[in-house]
């Protein structure tokens, strides 16, 4: 249940100085150098009280201003939520205050709008970077106690928080509703600052000297303070309508692919070496490459990688840095994300991206004045060379539907596109640019992976132990050559048992489900297959049966994946796949290779080949025996790899919860802290005997 406070349009003088303060410093970053929270005489007192790491500090005075609000935030919120009888409208206001003036999903001067914030709000999964912050205060202000920190981690699950704080919350709020969670905010904003105040007293005086910029709709406004100097120059802050979308893409590129759904926060996102080349012209190479860029014309090209390669994440990741930098510097590239299915209509009808991107933000809602006006600002930037055209998913158009698109985008000087390896040449030869680059997402080499999976762990606090994930990362070695691949290890070290067989079925139904094909259901024989899976198999026994000839490896040129060909896809006798032969090639799982029927189409991963070898085995009761023949190394290897499979699938032990060997209570896990992790150096002989 809600907890009613009367409701009232006053609103304390406190509170409206401090919403005040965070929305000047949002709009106008330049007027954080003179906040009395960053003075020197203050920010190390701050640091102090509000635990904040000196080592984490922000270098740009804005950012600190907002770590300090954040900190002070997590600190209010962290004491109430432990409370048995706990404030549920202070807890509902801080959340609003971070979403409108710490983290705002919305530039809308002077904040978003209370019904956005609580729209945005009533998805748990808006809110889990706010979880993700409040469980790292936690760490950090109950390091040394254990019973504490195991609590509040209980507390701040997902589930938990959504009963204790989002429930409730109406996804259309009525004009009551509104003023009853404005009262909220208000009231929390007050608690706010009579606690700041308590610290900086100068910070809530009348003499504090931040101008706060009103809402436009002309094209430019002019940023004003009463403290700049005549000689400051004066910035140009562009309008309302441009600030909504950088902050559209800072939001929708906080959340990265995970399993199943963009559960990532961006903090899981790390760099790794990239390859660029130069198609055709003098391209250069966005900000992954070069640093920060005052213009993007010349940047036009793909972004190359299998599927898993982390594309979708180097997009977004691409976006919201742009997206947050124009934010604090205008002057900067504005660069937008989208899927290239939702662009196809626009295209067909020969209506611009410019207004692609409008009709897209409209469809979401929001508030912004004279949104009209919009498409002609977004063209008035794309032909000084300012915004950069992100496209995921091309690859899975047709090859109609891809022609469409790559006409349309034409007129956009700076476009990219994530497109699969094998399909770089062809869609080059569609642009009509001068200048053209490819940036390839390389395989991730051994210690691209350990520090992968360790930064992802960090990001996402999953406990898990090194040795087994050291021994998963060798034993899986194809897999593990994708970020995709790192996280589905990492998935499964979190789980109470796992081995390697367990971990490539997981990668196979995520594979899938992200190809748009059936998910594989071997356990209950071969009838309840579906024709890709059947087919797949067979295709699997053949690979085995030439594996075990004597020069069957070498008869094979190389291409020793599990291969379909169009006779298996559009079958002629009733066997046919969901989809045809050409849909299956843009699913992403199967790359083409040359095969004595003609075209073919090969698993992207040994490992996946391994574990349908070893399924068929099982299914035809085949046994591995190749002693008395001199086999290629390889093809040793590769059917050394799937009778461990085998043996796997043929364990009935498999699957034995890890707890009851160990005679562990169910329990949630322990924090992410060396010293409480003790029972976990019983984990790696246990995986051993399970696998």
């Amino acid at each position: 249940m809600l907890s009613r406070m009367p409701q009232t349009n006053r609103v304390d003088p406190r509170a409206k100085q401090l919403k005040d303060h965070f929305a000047a410093i949002n709009q106008a970053p330049r007027l954080a150098k003179q906040s009395p929270l960053i003075a020197s005489s203050h920010l190390e007192r701050l640091i102090a009280a509000l635990q904040i790491p000196s080592e984490h500090l922000a270098t740009n005075p804005d950012e600190q201003i907002r770590q300090i609000g954040k900190a002070l935030v997590l600190a209010l919120f962290m004491a109430e939520y432990k409370k048995e009888t706990r404030d549920t409208a202070l807890l509902q206001g801080w959340l609003f205050f971070w979403y409108a003036y710490l983290d705002p999903i919305s530039p809308v001067s002077p904040a978003p709008s209370i019904a956005s914030v609580i729209t945005f709000c009533t998805d748990t999964s808006n809110v889990r970077d706010f979880l993700h912050q409040a469980k790292r205060w936690v760490n950090t202000a109950h390091a040394n106690d254990s019973d504490t920190l195991r609590t509040l981690h209980s507390a701040l699950s997902q589930e938990n928080f959504g009963k204790i704080v989002v429930s409730g919350l109406p996804r259309r709020p009525s004009d009551s509703e509104r003023r009853t969670f404005g009262n909220y905010l208000n009231a929390a904003a007050r608690v706010l600052a009579l606690r700041l105040e308590s610290l900086v007293p100068e910070l809530l005086e009348p003499a504090a000297g931040l101008a706060i910029e009103r809402a436009e709709t002309s094209p430019v406004r002019v940023v004003t303070n009463t403290q700049t100097s005549s000689q400051e120059p004066i910035h140009v802050s562009p309008p309302e309508q441009v600030k909504w979308v950088a902050q559209w893409m800072a939001s929708f590129g906080s959340r990265l692919p995970g399993l199943g759904a963009p559960n990532l926060s961006h903090s899981a996102f790390m760099e790794r070496p990239l390859a660029f080349q130069k198609l055709r012209g003098q391209p250069r190479a966005p900000a992954f490459l070069t640093g920060v860029d005052a213009e993007a014309k010349g940047m036009s090209g793909f972004v190359s990688g299998v599927l898993g390669s982390g594309r979708t994440a180097l997009l977004k990741s691409l976006t919201r840095r742009y997206a947050m930098q124009y934010r604090r510097q205008p002057e900067g590239i504005l660069s937008f994300y989208f899927s290239a299915g939702d662009f196809v209509l626009h295209a067909r009808n020969r209506r611009s991206v410019h207004d692609f991107i409008v009709d897209t933000l409209a469809s979401y809602g929001g508030d912004t004045p004279n949104i009209e006006a919009l498409p002609e600002m977004l063209r008035t930037l794309d032909h000084a060379g300012k915004l950069l055209v992100c496209v995921d998913d091309l690859y899975r158009l047709s090859d109609t539907d891809q022609s469409e698109v790559w006409s349309q985008l034409a007129f956009s000087p700076a476009v990219i596109a994530a497109v699969l390896p094998w399909q770089v040449e062809r869609l080059s030869r569609l642009a009509p640019r001068a200048h053209i680059g490819m940036v390839s997402l390389e395989p991730l080499a051994g210690q691209e992976q350990m520090a992968l999976l360790e930064h992802i762990a960090v990001a996402t606090e999953t406990v898990y132990d090194r040795r087994a994930a050291e021994a998963l990362l060798c034993e899986l070695p194809s897999l593990a050559r994708t970020p995709l691949g790192v996280i589905i290890l990492l998935d499964q070290l979190a789980r109470a048992w796992t081995d390697t067989t367990q971990v490539v079925a997981a990668a196979l139904d995520e594979l899938c489900r992200r190809a748009g094909l059936p998910l594989p259901s071997f356990e209950d024989g071969a009838a309840a297959l579906t024709n890709e899976w059947m087919h797949l198999q067979t295709a699997a026994y053949e690979l085995m049966v030439t594996l075990h000839q004597d020069g069957g490896y070498e008869r094979l040129n190389g291409q020793c994946e599990v291969t379909i060909v169009p006779a298996m896809v559009e079958n002629q006798h009733g066997y046919k796949w969901q989809m045809n032969w050409e849909q299956a090639g843009r699913t992403g799982l199967f790359r083409p290779v040359p095969h004595p029927s003609g075209e073919g189409l090969a698993l992207i991963h040994r490992d996946l080949t391994c574990y349908l070898l070893a399924h068929a085995a099982r299914q035809y009761d085949f046994v591995f025996r190749w002693q008395g023949r001199e086999l290629h190394p390889e093809a040793v290897a590769i059917l050394e790899q799937a009778m461990r499979h085998l043996v796997n699938l043929k364990n009935p032990q498999r699957g034995f919860d890890i707890r009851r060997l160990t005679r562990l209570p169910r329990m949630q896990p322990p924090p992410p802290n060396p010293k409480t992790k003790w029972w976990r150096g019983l984990f790696p002989e246990l995986f051993r005997v399970l696998s």
